[in-house]
């Protein structure tokens, strides 16, 4: 889908959203200059991948040194660690996951249009995939529990960010879900458009075990970190953060067994499975902290070390799916 993108931004010479995804407009800005400078065709495509890597660049320039927050440093570090397997990081999904550790150091933040920010960020983020409503509703399920590190918000005004934000969470989840167009709404609904209820009738706890079983053997360190993460949460007695993380994670996977079935993963199934390493990543993000902090310098290193590893490695592995997909844009 990605490949389409490109194609049509470089046909209209400007942004080109599709299935009204706002977000896909990031990789868009710099190969959009390029048209308009008229820059040579093998420019502009270099430009369309080095976008993403500096939006991300500049969500941890702005969490290093604006908010000046651990926790969104860390978050976004194991976001692209945990969750980038096939797909690009050019991915509508990816993009709108790395806004939420932004979004959740805003909530322990008192600033100006406080609400109005913060309920347009969840706009963005909710519309960039269908499928991020669900970690945008645990993110603030887990900040609730877990009050954002030096917040400086006062007592009234967190009593009033649940009475506003989960209405909003609301009533935007269901905006997006009325305004999908026919390709997210024939994949959102599948069982419904194509009559089949084949998943649903068969689901039971096989099922669901037998998806944890490819999710364990295709993201083990994930698996490890959720397992490590548990085990340290029961020796603080963190009862509810347990609960929360366990419940939230199996409630996807049930999810996702009524309305599919993933012998391995893919490109696709990893788009499916997104929010469910999020989770995990926003969950475990305290247990690698201590009282001295690693130094920005170090951040940085690491997350341009992320960044280069996997743009390497999605180099060679999406070669053959490149070189396919030409041939069948020039059939």
């Amino acid at each position: 889908m990605q490949l389409i993108i490109y194609s049509k931004s470089l046909i209209v010479n400007f942004f080109y959203i599709a299935h009204q995804r706002p977000i896909g407009i990031v990789s868009q800005v710099l190969p959009v200059i390029g048209v308009w400078l008229h820059l040579p065709l093998k420019v502009i495509a270099v430009l369309y991948s080095l976008g993403d890597i500096i939006w991300y660049y500049l969500l941890f320039l702005l969490m290093a040194y604006k908010l000046e927050t651990r926790r969104g440093i860390i978050c976004l570090l194991l976001i692209l660690s945990l969750t980038i397997r096939y797909i690009f990081l050019s991915s509508d999904g990816m993009q709108g996951l790395t806004l939420l550790p932004v979004w959740l150091c805003m909530l322990g933040r008192s600033f100006r249009f406080r609400f109005p920010i913060l309920i347009t960020l969840m706009a963005i983020i909710i519309f960039s995939h269908p499928l991020l409503f669900y970690p945008l509703a645990f993110t603030f399920a887990w900040w609730s529990m877990s009050r954002a590190e030096g917040a400086k918000s006062i007592n009234s005004e967190k009593s009033r960010l649940p009475k506003i934000l989960w209405p909003a969470l609301i009533i935007l989840m269901a905006l997006k879900f009325f305004l999908l167009d026919s390709y997210d709404h024939d994949k959102t609904f599948y069982p419904v458009v194509h009559n089949d209820y084949g998943f649903l009738k068969s689901l039971s706890v096989e099922t669901v075990f037998d998806l944890m079983k490819v999710i364990a053997a295709n993201y083990t360190i994930t698996t490890l970190l959720f397992v490590v993460t548990i085990a340290i949460y029961a020796m603080q007695r963190r009862l509810k953060s347990s609960v929360l993380l366990i419940a939230s994670v199996l409630g996807y996977l049930i999810i996702i067994a009524a309305t599919h079935r993933f012998g391995g993963i893919s490109n696709y199934s990893e788009r499916m499975l997104l929010p469910i390493p999020f989770m995990i990543a926003m969950a475990s993000w305290s247990i690698s902290l201590s009282r001295v902090f690693v130094p920005k310098q170090m951040s940085f290193v690491g997350l341009l070390l992320v960044l280069l590893l996997h743009l390497d490695v999605l180099r060679i592995r999406r070669r053959n799916l490149v070189l396919c997909a030409l041939n069948k844009l020039n059939r």
